[in-house]
């Protein structure tokens, strides 16, 4: 009976000897610990080409954005959202690699109030080649000409271009008639009609200063050169005119209507200007 309590010390000095060594045990995996490299179990891999992303990632100071990349940029970052988070934001980023390297997302990120960005979190990203180990990278393309275009293409072609042509043609011709067809009217005009709306305005007393030179320059050079009288005194001849059975009728009236008060109304202007009806170019006139 006096053997029993020694008995029942073995299973507490045991779980005394499990006690001490345990500690122990934690002690030499601390030398471990502190040999670790932060920064390399914080590295992204990606692929070139591939697009990574991180979220809910806080860096301090004011709001970041995305540096605007060009053509010969190996690193493209995007901020897909920014949300305040107290003094400092919160963002989530995407990136890829244009080229393999290793690459520090803060270096393409800049403050949108322009000021610095010391200080910044480092987000490293690790761009591998797409390429299998061993592998070169693509040759250049070979320019090479292109191919004859198929009938089809170029009878579209051929078609389009007649179209065209065929337009063209058409407002060429429409603007050429209607120039032919004012010319035409203008030769088809007799001197009869073209002294007739200055006769009605002399009649109504409205005819103005030019327009009474026009029509008596019509009339004395027309009468001028089919009565032969380039060599005759001025006076003499429009004595001469107003005694001719044709000049006389409308010289005489146009007169009255210019110089009398009240003149006497002829009945009929057409009866005036009957003697050039069928003059259709005066100068022409010998």
């Amino acid at each position: 009976m006096r053997h029993m309590p020694e008995c029942r010390l073995w299973p507490r000095i045991a779980l005394s000897i499990i006690a001490c060594t345990v500690p122990s045990a934690g002690a030499g995996a601390e030398p471990q610990a502190e040999g670790r490299d932060p920064a390399a179990e914080s590295v992204v891999s990606l692929k070139v080409g591939v697009v990574g992303s991180r979220r809910n990632v806080v860096l301090e100071g004011t709001r970041l954005v995305a540096k605007p990349a060009d053509r010969v940029t190996p690193f493209v970052v995007r901020i897909d959202a920014a949300y305040p988070h107290g003094s400092d934001w919160r963002y989530d980023l995407s990136f890829y690699g244009l080229e393999p390297g290793r690459y520090n997302v803060a270096d393409y990120l800049r403050r949108k109030d322009g000021s610095a960005t010391d200080g910044l979190k480092p987000i490293w990203i690790e761009v591998d080649s797409s390429l299998p180990s061993g592998a070169v990278a693509p040759h250049a393309l070979e320019l090479r000409s292109t191919p004859r275009p198929s009938r089809y293409r170029m009878w579209l072609v051929a078609a389009g271009v007649v179209w065209t042509l065929g337009l063209i043609a058409l407002l060429v011709a429409g603007k050429f008639r209607k120039t032919w067809e004012e010319r035409s009217e203008a030769r088809q005009a007799t001197l009869a009609d073209r002294l007739r709306p200055l006769v009605v305005k002399a009649q109504q007393g409205e005819l103005s200063s030019s327009e009474r030179a026009e029509l008596e320059r019509l009339l004395i050079s027309f009468w001028q050169r089919k009565l032969q009288l380039h060599d005759v005194p001025p006076a003499e001849m429009m004595s001469t005119l107003r005694s001719h059975a044709d000049a006389g009728p409308l010289l005489k009236q146009l007169e009255a209507w210019l110089h009398q008060p009240r003149p006497e109304m002829p009945q009929d202007i057409e009866s005036l200007l009957a003697p050039y009806r069928n003059i259709r170019d005066p100068e022409s006139v010998a």
